[in-house]
């Protein structure tokens, strides 16, 4: 099919030309993927051309005349996304997606670099959100389209204008804009209508997401084809793809192999219309790509860079079996593919058969560059042509594409660099590490090896370090866990062995507690562990750390509703809308099993009787802090726990809270584990040294209550204004808890000094202090008796305890110990020997021998 070098029309002008004012424009189903509403091109043009109209107006007190302008669109999905992407056209402005998903921080890169005239958003959210990184102009769609401002003319681009801008990752940690004109993207509408047999009547369904370009292009082809393009909100794209490609009577579909093997009941489903599935951003399978050649849809591979719009090869796969799925296919018309020998540096100098060659893309879809990266539009744009970094090996069938030459992989069908990865590690977790290299490993997990602060990522430090991460980059850049090495592996070029990492084998690390909410929580981890592949036997196991995506998460929830429901999950082929508490969105914002199982457990309608038993964990449940419903606070406490000071303050700096709405906080948690570091950090941060945690006890009692205490914790909490005179719902001292826990020698004396200075006298002793008194009316001595503390009750001697005092039962400490020395086995601590309570009994004047307590005993 030879490229028909015509004067280009602008992708609106031509649909005008094609398409009736009556033919269907758009068809947009609901959220149960069977009711949908039309929008006819006459509707559509008249919508846009309104919207076009109020964009004009607003942009037109401070037009900018010296470059192209932006209307950057925060929508994810409705008619109004093809209404304001048509109408921004109209507007002459470039369209350019943003996401209400992205952290702020890369909303402001993408503001940096872009001219945007103004923002269209869905809610008052959004426009928060927009407004919290720019002063541009926002706009509710809503408004806009009801509005009725003055009718402009629409702005008619020339071949060289832009018409879009799409970001993709950056090796710096900074997003890149992809620009492209309308002569490429008019060229692109054409050509993959000519390879994809499109014409008018036909129905287009759109399943890409709106921050993809082929999902603008898509639109804009279907316009010029003067088809219907269809489209659903995101989630039943995700859910329910195979019953809207047959409600909607779909001829063609362009996605991706992920979302296209989603759909699972195929041999149900009434596809006579569709005639095209067409594949890109990765590598189909054999067996994907022969299930639906078998329904007879005809089945392509398509390739693709953002630089040159969209995609710019195809190719039929006509006998998956003996096909190689990895060939490149033929370019479009309009596009020339050049295969640079290696090193590939220069496209003039070709690759022959059997050799490597790096691809080099030039013709009419060529883009314009990068958006203000002009440097690296030199480097990669040459000569007419985009230096894509993919390397092909040269056959005698057509060039096989193997993978990339830098350091740009693709992650769930999505190109990402690995540098900017690197970069938001290094941001968000540089107090914890020193080096950061990033790769694939032969299992495609996405894995950070690190040097730095730890010998080992145990399970919360890479669970918390993916946390920082995420507020960084989108969750599909997020690396799946992060290892620590002694060094980075070196080339002979001094240079970090990526291949080498590579290699290696790391296992994705989870915790080892313990499956909580009974048998409900037990077939919840079977599910997880069928699904995922991997075995699940701990409750603080990771959804998405073991490799857990949004499909997967849909199989799960569809499972996890029959369990509550008692509904088939494949009765008729669908799960239905898996929204509300099944949805998948649940499961990803609180993977872990613990937390997931206690969120359906408090918010599911019904509950089987069979789990009855999952109500045994209610106490401790309702005992935990309401944050720790929310993942990141979750993280910080069991980092608090860990101890790991310089992840507690990052985290922290990240925005998690340090005091808890109930119950006990991070330093609760981290004063109880003795973690000095841990505790300055929460106390610099603003945390209180006398906030009331579980029954009532401050982070000095809960300190006290550690037998690793130190007096450097105690003093540390008090020079903070930890009150030492502070007692819990049992009446019990800092002194009390204390003795029970065995504190040290030292500790003990800490506690008693620091007393002493604060109240400027004795007064510790008389009231609070070591002859105080608890609910059992026991005395620190009491309990040091009790415990089989020895070094304690020596001492409290010597600090001038009164030993006569007897507690609710009559027994002075003394009673305690000789009673303990005498007690069977199983009423004495694990562990226990009666000589160490006959020691304390022989220290507080009795005797030592057990022969002789029996004696004195029988005489009472």
């Amino acid at each position: 099919m030879a490229f028909l070098d015509t004067v280009v029309s602008c992708v609106q002008s031509r649909a005008s030309d094609i398409a009736t004012k009556t033919d269907v424009a758009i068809e947009y189903y609901q959220d149960d993927g069977k009711t949908s509403s039309s929008t006819t091109y006459g509707q559509l043009f008249d919508i846009s051309t309104r919207m076009a109209s109020v964009f004009r107006r607003e942009i037109q007190s401070n037009a900018n005349c010296d470059g192209f302008r932006c209307c950057g669109i925060m929508l994810e999905d409705g008619v109004e996304l093809f209404a304001c992407q048509l109408a921004a056209v109209l507007a002459g402005l470039a369209v350019l997606p943003l996401s209400p998903h992205d952290p702020s921080s890369r909303l402001a890169s993408v503001f940096a670099d872009a001219d945007i005239a103004l923002v269209i958003v869905r809610d008052a959210r959004e426009l928060q959100l927009v407004s919290s990184v720019s002063d541009v102009p926002v706009l509710e769609v809503s408004s806009v389209m009801t509005n009725d401002a003055p009718t402009y003319a629409p702005v008619m681009p020339k071949r060289e204008d832009v018409s879009h801008v799409f970001f993709t990752s950056g090796s710096t940690g900074r997003p890149k804009g992809c620009v492209s004109t309308h002569a490429a993207l008019m060229s692109y509408c054409e050509a993959k209508n000519i390879a994809h047999e499109i014409h008018r009547g036909d129905v287009v369904f759109c399943a890409s997401s709106h921050m993809f370009d082929p999902h603008f292009t898509d639109f804009c082809s279907a316009m010029v084809a003067g088809a219907t393009i269809v489209a659903a909100p995101r989630h039943s794209t995700f859910t329910k793809l195979g019953s809207l490609l047959s409600a909607s009577g779909a001829t063609h579909c362009l996605t991706t192999p992920v979302l296209l093997q989603s759909v699972d009941n195929i041999e149900t489903l009434e596809l006579n219309k569709l005639r095209l599935v067409a594949l890109g951003g990765e590598s189909m399978s054999k067996a994907l790509a022969e299930t639906w050649i078998s329904r007879g849809v005809r089945v392509a591979n398509t390739y693709g860079v953002t630089e040159c719009c969209a995609y710019q090869t195809f190719r039929e796969i006509r006998d998956p079996m003996s096909d190689d799925l990895r060939a490149l296919g033929d370019p479009l018309p309009g596009n020339v593919l050049v295969f640079a020998a290696e090193p590939g540096d220069d496209p003039l100098v070709l690759a022959q058969d059997g050799q490597l060659a790096e691809l080099w893309i030039g013709g009419a879809q060529l883009g314009k560059g990068y958006l203000n990266r002009s440097e690296l539009t030199s480097e990669r744009f040459r000569d007419g042509f985009y230096r894509t970094g993919d390397i092909v090996r040269m056959c005698v069938r057509g060039p096989i594409l193997l993978g990339r030459r830098d350091d740009q992989v693709k992650i769930s069908g999505q190109r990402v660099e690995l540098g900017e990865i690197e970069s938001a590690i290094r941001k968000t977790c540089g107090s914890c590490i020193r080096e950061v290299k990033c790769v694939l490993n032969q299992s495609k997990q996405l894995v950070a090896w690190c040097t730095g602060s730890f010998t080992s990522a145990e399970g919360v430090v890479s669970e918390a370090l993916r946390f920082l991460v995420a507020k960084e980059v989108p969750q599909y850049m997020v690396p799946s866990t992060f290892a620590f090495i002694d060094h980075m592996p070196m080339t002979s070029t001094g240079k970090v062995s990526r291949a080498e990492l590579s290699k290696r084998m790391v296992d994705v690390v989870v915790g080892q507690s313990t499956i909580s909410h009974g048998a409900f929580g037990v077939d919840l981890a079977n599910i997880w562990s069928e699904e995922l592949g991997v075995a699940v036997e701990f409750g603080d196991c990771d959804f998405v750390a073991l490799g857990g995506d949004s499909l997967t998460a849909l199989r799960v929830v569809r499972r996890v509703r029959t369990l509550m429901c008692g509904e088939d999950e494949s009765a008729g082929g669908n799960f239905g809308e898996a929204l509300g508490v099944f949805a998948p969105f649940e499961l990803l914002t609180r993977p872990s099993l613990n937390d997931y199982a206690r969120f359906i457990r408090v918010n599911a309608g019904s509950w089987p009787s069979k789990y009855d038993d999952s109500e045994d964990d209610d106490d401790d449940m309702h005992a935990l802090p309401a944050e720790m419903s929310d993942f990141g606070s979750s993280v910080l406490f069991r980092v608090a726990a860990a101890g790991h000071a310089c992840i507690a303050r990052a985290l922290i700096g990240a925005g998690i809270a340090i005091e808890a709405k109930s119950g006990s906080s991070p330093l609760h948690v981290a004063c109880a584990n003795a973690h000095l570091e841990c505790v300055r950090v929460f106390l610099e941060h603003g945390s209180s040294a006398n906030a009331s945690g579980a029954h009532r006890r401050t982070p000095l009692l809960f300190a006290a209550s550690s037998p690793a205490c130190t007096s450097d914790i105690i003093k540390t909490l008090v020079a903070h204004g930890a009150k030492i005179d502070a007692i819990d719902d049992d009446k019990q001292s800092v002194l009390h808890i204390a003795a029970r826990a065995g504190a040290s020698s030292s500790v003990i004396e800490t506690i008693i000094e620091c007393a002493n200075t604060s109240s400027g006298k004795k007064k510790f002793a008389s009231t609070f202090g070591v002859n105080a008194l608890d609910r059992w009316k026991r005395t620190a001595l009491h309990w040091a008796s009790v415990s089989g503390h020895r070094n304690v009750c020596k001492c409290l001697l010597e600090n001038g305890i009164d030993m006569s005092l007897r507690d609710q039962f009559g027994e002075t400490a003394l009673d305690i110990a000789e009673r303990r020395a005498l007690c069977s086995a199983q009423e004495r601590p694990v562990g226990g020997r009666p000589s160490t309570w006959g020691d304390i009994a022989n220290l507080l004047g009795g005797s030592g021998s057990t022969k002789h307590l029996k004696a004195t005993l029988s005489t009472r």
